[in-house]
């Protein structure tokens, strides 16, 4: 069980300032959990979904109006309304307390450090639905195309296919929440992901599949990479491909 820290209505949260899910987002509170556990995990901060609220403030029922008015299923109105969204993000204000916080935090991190900033959506990555592939990271970015970037991370949860995918789940009444991560990024020999259930057939196995370099590759399936599955109850691990 994670211990939560006060965060004193802060917009952006250290890695020791532990916030819920709903404040910090399903990446961010996963992170939280993998270092609760004493593993290794590069050092991040967390823009929080008060952030995206207190930028968004005077837009957002604009917004919401936008994305109500698509029609469930229509590709082509979700394109629409998805540049128009985007508008909207880029040209909203942001308030002075979070552009000192989040300077503070590019601060710390460091001046020539390489970052990762990477979306994580409230109920993102859950037991019910994940938004895989549906929101925006950007990579090996310096501290001055951070802010830009957030503005991007926050527009993508109102991409075509984010919209789309809401509707089919369900969730297109349901408010927008999305913090962002903003994490040193690791010169990567391998990389990969692991399940805990087939991804394909939902049969109980541990698959694991990993490449050279970062892990967007295996992500996106863009890369060459090798997967080991192994059966619930064997002790033996097998390569699939």
């Amino acid at each position: 069980m994670i211990g939560e820290r006060s965060t004193n209505g802060r917009f952006v949260l250290t890695a020791g300032e532990h916030g819920p899910p709903v404040l910090v987002g399903g990446k961010a509170h996963g992170l939280q959990q993998l270092a609760e556990l004493g593993l290794a995990v590069p050092r991040w901060a967390t823009v929080t979904t008060d952030a995206m609220a207190a930028v968004l403030a005077g837009v957002q029922e604009r917004i919401e109006e936008i994305a109500r008015a698509v029609p469930i299923g229509d590709a082509a109105a979700a394109q629409r309304a998805s540049p128009a969204i985007a508008r909207l993000v880029e040209g909203a204000s942001w308030p002075p307390a979070f552009t000192r916080e989040l300077e503070e935090q590019l601060g710390v991190l460091g001046a020539d450090q390489r970052l990762a900033v990477r979306s994580s959506a409230v109920g993102e990555d859950g037991t019910a639905h994940s938004f895989a592939g549906q929101l925006t990271t950007e990579l090996n970015l310096g501290p001055g195309d951070v802010a830009p970037a957030l503005r991007r991370c926050w527009a993508g949860a109102f991409s075509a296919s984010a919209i789309l995918y809401r509707q089919a789940l369900g969730l297109a009444a349901a408010p927008v929440r999305v913090a962002v991560v903003i994490q040193e990024m690791v010169d990567a020999r391998v990389s990969g992901v692991a399940f805990t259930a087939d991804p394909l057939t939902g049969a109980p196995a541990l698959v694991v599949t990993a490449a050279f370099g970062l892990g967007l590759g295996v992500v996106s399936d863009t890369a060459d990479g090798d997967t080991y599955v192994r059966e619930l109850g064997s002790e033996q691990w097998r390569v699939t491909a």
